[in-house]
């Protein structure tokens, strides 16, 4: 199954980076004419590259790259530039399709006229995205789907977040090995996998979808419980696909730090001593 990506144009409105996060440009110098949509956009992706084991692993190679670029050698910039390359490439049609389809669903909620005229504006490319999501979740202008729209504005992203989450091995993530790394990122995509999860998802009043129930029943408590029934349905619904949660592996993270460190020493990179650190400072918060 190959998914179908849009080739998207640059923004010239905000942007999104793993090691800059969310940037929104002034209005005033860029012409955009709804700004308040490129802000929830670009903050979208940064909320939805810092919940995920993909993105993860993408915000340490980054850090890595920008702190080491003086010490790490050609081979090993070019190997963590592909995955990089690769991170981006595999996850991107994720992101897209639920940024795009939980901005318009945001806007609609407070203010239908306005998203109308937004989606008149959409390039061909996104409107091709949020349809995507609504055939999932519902049209952003259907009144069902505005009923249960903070159900599904929950549970909308945890989908994308279980595709994004792969079962990594952290060994494969030494400087030795980032090629396999790479190869099983491309072997397992998450852009692939979302795709087929998109495929077995209905509106919450459909009852053939996977979680349609779950949508139509949440009554707003437990947010732990509903994530977690969101999981074992997927597993459940699409059993050739492996689906891990961060709290099933809460030191996730540390694990890829500390495969990624383990050469360090023998490779002489002393800057992973202040990446060391600003992992110590984000573990005490």
């Amino acid at each position: 199954m190959t998914t179908d990506r849009p080739k998207l144009p640059r923004s010239t409105a905000g942007f999104f980076t793993l090691l800059h996060g969310a940037r929104v440009l002034s209005p005033v110098h860029t012409g955009s004419r709804f700004p308040e949509a490129v802000e929830l956009h670009e903050v979208l992706h940064q909320t939805l590259a810092g919940n995920n084991m993909t993105d993860g692993i993408g915000r340490i190679c980054s850090q890595i790259l920008d702190l080491g670029k003086r010490e790490l050698s050609f081979r090993h910039k070019r190997r963590i530039t592909s995955l990089l390359r690769t991170i981006s490439r595999q996850t991107r049609f994720t992101h897209e399709v639920i940024v795009n389809y939980y901005t318009m669903l945001i806007i609609a909620r407070k203010d239908p006229g306005r998203a109308r005229e937004m989606r008149r504006e959409l390039p061909s490319d996104y409107e091709a995205l949020v349809a995507a999501g609504e055939r999932a979740f519902g049209s952003v202008f259907d009144s069902r789907t505005l009923e249960k729209s903070l159900n599904i504005l929950w549970v909308a992203p945890w989908v994308a977040i279980a595709s994004l989450n792969l079962c990594y091995d952290p060994q494969t993530f030494r400087f030795s090995s980032l090629k396999q790394a790479i190869r099983f990122l491309e072997q397992n995509s998450p852009d692939e996998r979302f795709s087929q999860v998109l495929a077995v998802l209905r509106p919450h009043w459909d009852s053939t979808g996977l979680i349609s129930d779950l949508i139509a029943n949440w009554d707003g408590e437990g947010e732990l419980t509903i994530q977690a029934s969101i999981f074992e349905r997927l597993r459940a619904g699409l059993p050739g696909l492996h689906f891990q949660s961060l709290p099933e592996r809460p030191h996730f993270m540390r694990e890829i730090f500390e495969a990624l460190e383990f050469e360090a020493e023998k490779f002489g990179y002393r800057f992973f001593d202040i990446l060391r650190k600003m992992s110590q400072a984000t573990d005490a918060e």
